[in-house]
């Protein structure tokens, strides 16, 4: 009976383990699908993506830990510029940073994002507000280019300090 039990366990492990591949395959796929759907949008006037019927949401997929470390400014850069598939509101950004790995100490993560969002607005110009959610503008694409390249050239650089065994 032992025996049988434990080709059970055996059978359900391949099984599991198929499926799992075939999961990870299938988000692959529908992260490549987001990533063409998101660039094409980026291509679009804001006014002429259409808006989304209310029962819809089109969250982005977010690897979990891509925005661990980084300050609300620059999640929601890195957001709206690589991951978002349209407009966003102000609790779907929230949501997707949280996702994303992103923590805060605040009594209310949207509250701060919406104050983060206001700033980058009016201050900076980085995003834009419309019906449908927030946008990025073209200053905030730049701003998220130069901190991504500059993000990159530290890591890079750290990477070719010896390591101490």
């Amino acid at each position: 009976m032992k025996e049988k039990n434990m080709a059970n366990l055996e059978q359900y492990r391949a099984v599991l383990g198929d499926l799992l591949k075939q999961k990870d395959q299938l988000q692959f796929k529908i992260g490549e699908i987001d990533t063409a759907v998101a660039a094409l949008r980026r291509l679009m006037p804001p006014e002429e993506i259409a808006a989304r019927k209310d029962s819809q949401t089109f969250l982005p997929i977010v690897v979990n830990g891509k925005y661990t470390g980084m300050s609300n400014r620059w999640g929601i850069l890195a957001l709206l510029s690589e991951d978002a598939t349209g407009p966003m509101t102000t609790g779907e950004i929230a949501e997707a940073l949280l996702a994303g790995g992103m923590t805060s100490g605040g009594k209310s993560f949207a509250g701060n994002i919406s104050a983060v969002l206001s700033k980058m607005n009016h201050d900076r110009g980085e995003v834009t507000a419309s019906p449908q959610g927030w946008f990025i503008s073209e200053a905030g694409r730049e701003a998220w280019i130069h901190i991504k390249a500059s993000r990159e050239r530290a890591v890079t650089a750290d990477s070719s300090l010896p390591t101490v065994q």
